[in-house]
């Protein structure tokens, strides 16, 4: 599994991104985790970069049952997983277009960052919540990277979900490059 937390929210991420680099859907059979940052820091105008991106990254890929499946967590204060893996009413893009759309919305305080990775390390990549054996799984945490002093430790959920930092400089041809070497279009992992 990999897992990216993104240092900065000042790339100039956008929905054009992605119809630059237009590849067509991405077949394959993958459980991707996004798990997305509300909290004030972030700030309004990087909150509508954000969910304008993740829309588009989602878009690129064929979801169904026997493709993609998506699970979304959002997080402030507290972690809130949105949608797991095997939520059948999701195997369809506008339905997780729409709850990108509904649940990317407003910020708050404080950042714990600890509790959005042990939900995502603990909850939403095991079978409970629709994790499938033998599928690939992707979480991207998009953050940046402020935690609330009150945090705990989680170094054990980092070393779990095999983090990698990036900084806000390559993080635009980062999600280009998940996005190109995931699967190729015909549904085989490059």
């Amino acid at each position: 599994m990999l897992i990216v937390r993104v240092q900065s929210l000042t790339f100039p991420l956008h929905a054009g991104v992605f119809n630059r680099f237009s590849l067509g859907k991405l077949r394959c059979k993958l459980d991707l985790g996004l798990v997305v940052d509300l909290t004030k820091s972030i700030r309004y105008k990087n909150l509508l970069i954000i969910r304008e991106s993740v829309k588009q990254f989602v878009k690129r890929f064929k979801i169904g049952p026997n493709d993609t499946h998506v699970s979304l967590e959002t997080f402030a204060g507290e972690s809130t997983l949105q949608t797991k893996f095997n939520d059948a009413a999701y195997y369809f893009e506008q339905a997780l277009v729409d709850l990108i759309d509904d649940k990317l919305r407003g910020l708050s305080s404080p950042t714990r960052l600890d509790k959005a990775l042990f939900m995502a390390d603990q909850k939403m990549f095991t079978l409970d919540y629709g994790y499938r054996v033998g599928v690939r799984g992707v979480n991207i945490l998009i953050t940046d990277g402020k935690t609330n002093p009150a945090s705990e430790d989680f170094s054990s959920a980092v070393q779990s979900l095999k983090v990698i930092y990036l900084s806000s400089f390559i993080i635009y041809y980062f999600l280009y490059l998940l996005y190109s070497f995931l699967c190729t279009p015909s549904g085989t992992f490059i």
